[in-house]
């Protein structure tokens, strides 16, 4: 099959990219073409650093100050895809329907992947429900709300959970994270993300910190990630860890970032709603124990004290008690570890990710409307 991804560069996040790039991989590792098709309004600079992780044929589009509808209707009919998939943009389902519109004989399938637990998707899907064929959903919990809340049937959805790829031959994901098998006597901990207040509640980094600070753990806090928050931050954790116990890293491509996985071991995430998260799942896969918020979708796979660790959203003390337990007790800390990669395993194992993969092309070839 041919396939076509459509990126709004407004909503081109880092979760959303590393969905799309391992599973641009994926289906190439199956014998499909891939492009993807980028849309640029000339804001949010910064994303472009994601654009460098992209494999395939990568289209870039101005719709800024005039709309690429020409560019775009070109773009479709070199291409001739089978599967338009479509993440967050409004602006690419207007291309896309004005090109089949435009184009005679064009008949490809519309799809929409549900990245999010959270109201802005759900509206989004049920307002273009008439245009959309197949929603493609990251979580259990996702699909359940499109089946049963939006009525989508179950021939027009897919889980697809995430594209578990191994990055190395020699370093596969049985094997993956046993270089964290010593005691936890410093807690080195991990913020892989955006910093931003929206969702991820990234300010909650300095009240974090200072939680650390007032039960004396000793702690290294790696910051990984960049956004509206980042000066802010730097000014506030600086004053409450002056001694270099944080370090802001920055935007981090993939291999950097995996590499940054492997000398830490606890993964952090303060966000009020999730999707699935991507750096979360990696972060496991290098034996991090997850110390998270109960955010349905993006943990809806994890259970308290036997993969993972969870606080409510904003309670920072709580999240830093738990660290504390973990230093305290090596039983606690292996065990977490021991069951996170055995719930890997079953989730989001490469063979898992094929199979799902394979399940949602057999739906969006088979099936018609």
């Amino acid at each position: 099959m041919k396939i076509l991804g459509i990126i709004d560069n407004q909503f081109y996040l880092s979760g959303v990219n590393a969905y799309w790039s391992s599973m641009i991989k994926a289906s190439e590792s199956m014998g499909h073409q891939v492009h993807t098709m980028v849309l640029d309004d000339g804001t949010f600079s910064w994303n472009g650093n994601y654009l460098e992780q992209l494999t395939g044929m990568v289209h870039r589009i101005r719709i800024r100050p005039v709309p690429g509808n020409d560019l775009a209707k070109n773009l479709f009919t070199e291409i001739g895809p089978d599967i338009v998939i479509h993440h967050y943009s409004d602006p690419g389902m207007d291309l896309s329907q004005k090109a089949k519109h435009c184009i005679p004989g064009t008949s490809w399938k519309e799809v929409y992947v549900c990245h999010s637990d959270d109201p802005d998707h759900y509206n989004r899907i049920q307002r273009r429900r008439h245009e959309i064929d197949h929603v493609i959903c990251v979580s259990e919990t996702c699909m359940e709300h499109v089946r049963d809340t939006l009525g989508f049937i179950p021939a027009d959805t897919s889980l697809i959970q995430y594209f578990f790829l191994p990055q190395e031959k020699t370093n596969d994901f049985k094997t993956i994270g046993t270089s964290h098998r010593e005691p936890l006597r410093s807690a080195s901990i991990l913020y892989a993300g955006r910093l931003e207040s929206y969702q991820k509640r990234a300010g909650d980094l300095a009240t974090f910190a200072q939680a650390l600070e007032t039960r004396r753990i000793p702690y290294y806090l790696h910051i990984a990630g960049s956004g509206s928050l980042e000066d802010e931050l730097h000014a506030q954790l600086n004053n409450i860890a002056p001694d270099g116990k944080v370090i802001f890293h920055g935007y981090l491509d993939e291999k950097r970032l995996f590499d940054l996985m492997r000398e830490t071991n606890i993964y952090v995430s303060f966000s009020e709603f999730e999707g699935i998260s991507t750096s979360l799942i990696q972060s496991m896969s290098f034996g991090l124990i997850p110390l998270i918020t109960p955010t349905n979708s993006g943990s809806d796979f994890l259970t308290h004290r036997q993969d993972a660790l969870f606080f409510d959203v904003g309670d920072l003390d709580r999240a830093a008690e738990m660290i504390q337990n973990l230093i305290e007790s090596d039983s606690l800390y292996f065990d977490l570890q021991k069951k996170g990669r055995e719930t890997l395993q079953i989730h989001f194992s490469p063979e898992n990710s094929q199979a799902q993969l394979s399940a949602f092309f057999n739906k969006i070839g088979s099936h018609r409307k």
